[in-house]
């Protein structure tokens, strides 16, 4: 019977550790204080501007809206949480 549903390939250590890394989903302009949302060439997609980030209700609103983007990947939601935590000063509690 045949599935929608994706293979997934296991990986040791060794092989994890010989991949190359993947290039960033974000990046950050201290000048600006603004976070772009990088797409698969490289290019700003998506700029969002730290400033209007003070609180964690505010950056749930943010990935809320984000979330809504066809093209947006988990990956860039991690990386805007972690630059308004390291830029910010926001706390963000997730994880286990």
């Amino acid at each position: 019977m045949a599935t929608d549903q994706p293979e997934f390939k296991i990986y040791t250590c060794a092989e994890l550790m010989e991949m190359e890394p993947l290039p960033p989903a974000t990046r950050y302009h201290p000048a600006t204080l603004e976070v772009g949302l990088v797409d698969e060439s490289g290019r700003d997609w998506y700029r969002v501007d730290l400033e209007h980030i003070n609180t964690a209700a505010d950056m749930l609103g943010w990935i809320m809206h984000l979330s809504q983007k066809t093209w947006v990947t988990p990956r860039h939601l991690m990386e805007l949480i972690e630059h308004a935590e390291r830029h910010r000063g926001i706390q963000v509690n997730y994880g286990c």
